[in-house]
Formats: structure tokens, sequence, C-alpha cells
């Protein structure tokens, strides 16, 4: 009896910690981040892909929203197959704070490649993580054949936001900078 209130009392105290019983007995980092570090059984495989450097002109022209939002649930999905291998994306749900561009509902779904599902793990290297409960700065493409959004660019369409700057891998700027660029791209 002792061990079982001992148990509890752990459990109880990791919860406060903002960790979720399944985070706790499974040891599942999808559930807080689209990263997946794998297991010692785990099915791996690596997905890797050449990236086109954009400025951020480049980015905002490429996208059809840009906006800020808040990370607020991640979950990997099968999505199709390829070569015989069912295909692992991570739902990214992100509530928006502040449209800059674009249109889109208040809440929408980012889709990323890579995940973890029953032991098997998808690593996309070039893909931006995302962390429940974060802030960012996105830079999005409707993909049809997804039916979700993606990010322009791969990582480099994820920027984080901090006290009113945004910092990405074109630089780092105030909110203001990036809407001002937004126009004056968006105008010509």
């Amino acid at each position: 009896m002792k061990h079982v209130i001992i148990n509890i009392v752990i459990l109880a105290l990791l919860a406060g910690l903002g960790l979720s019983c399944n985070q706790i007995l499974n040891e599942d980092p999808t559930l807080t981040s689209n990263k997946v570090t794998p297991h010692p059984n785990d099915d791996v495989q690596l997905i890797s892909s050449v990236m086109v450097q954009l400025e951020l002109d480049e980015l905002i022209k490429s996208s059809d929203v840009i906006l800020t939002g808040t990370v607020t649930d991640i979950g990997p999905v099968y999505r199709g197959t390829w070569q015989n291998t069912q295909l692992i994306f991570t739902d990214v749900a992100v509530e928006v704070s502040k449209l800059l561009y674009g249109q889109t509902s208040e809440s929408l779904v980012i889709q990323t490649r890579g995940g973890r599902i029953d032991g098997s793990v998808i690593i996309a290297e070039d893909e931006p993580e995302f962390r429940l409960g974060e802030e960012a700065l996105l830079f999005l493409r409707y993909n049809p054949d997804l039916d979700s959004f993606i990010v322009t660019g791969a990582l480099q369409g994820k920027w984080s936001c901090e006290n009113g700057q945004v910092i990405g891998v074109a630089g780092e700027y105030s909110i203001v900078e990036i809407e001002s660029r937004i126009s004056s791209v968006m105008a010509h």
C-alpha cells in the first residue's frame, strides 16, 4: 500500500509539472514535440531532401498564409504509402494569435513529415520542430495533396517568437518589421 501511495504522489507531482500520464508511462516525445527520438527496437526510416535557401522576401512570396500562433496539439497520423511503407506525418494544431497575410480560420492544422506510431518511426531531418504551447511565426503553404498546410521552405518557415521579436534562419525582426515587409513585398 505504501508503494501505491508513493507512486500516486510521484505521478501527481509530474502531472503538476505539465506532464501527462502517457508521457510518463510511454516516454513518447511526440506528445509534446513532433521530433522523435528512436527507441532501440523501433523500425526507423530517415527522410532527407534538398532545400533551397529562401530569403525573407521569398518566404513571404511563397506563402499562402503568414501568422503568429500557439501550438495546441501534436499527434502522429498515417498518410498514404510509398514503396509498401506507410507514411507517418505529424499533425500540429495551431491557434492563430495574429493573421499577418492570407485567410484561415482561428485554428488550423499543419502537417510535418515524420513521427512515431506503434514502433514505426520516420525522421525527417529538415522539418521544423514544434513544441506544445510554443508561440511561433509561421509561413505556410496549402498542400492540396494532403488537404493541409505545410511550412514554407521546411525549417526556414518557422520562427520563434519572444517578447515581440521573431527569430528565424533569415534573421531577427520585430513583428512590426515583418508586417511592414509583408505589405511591401505583396504590394509589388
